[in-house]
């Protein structure tokens, strides 16, 4: 049970981890160039379209309950924390 409950913990601190790193990227490459390429990756790799690889790395990110436990948040939100970065 412990388990199961601590997967909710580690997978909030994944996708705030992803978050800074996004934000560190940007400082070093721009946040415009940024989020253009978490916008080639969500334009080359949509969910529904995403190899095996890439789903199980859950880089594409999940949507509704199973939010909860990704590891990655979704391109979209990614982006728009970049685009409203100052």
């Amino acid at each position: 049970l412990f388990t199961f409950l601590g997967s909710f913990i580690t997978a909030y601190f994944s996708r705030t981890r992803e978050y800074r790193a996004d934000a560190g990227a940007a400082d070093l490459v721009g946040a415009r160039d940024m989020a253009g390429a978490l916008n080639t990756l969500k334009l080359k790799y949509e969910p529904h379209d995403a190899p095996g690889g890439l789903q199980t790395a859950k880089i594409a990110g999940t949507k509704g309950l199973f939010a909860l436990l990704s590891t990655h948040p979704p391109l979209d939100d990614r982006i728009n924390a970049l685009q409203n970065r100052h």
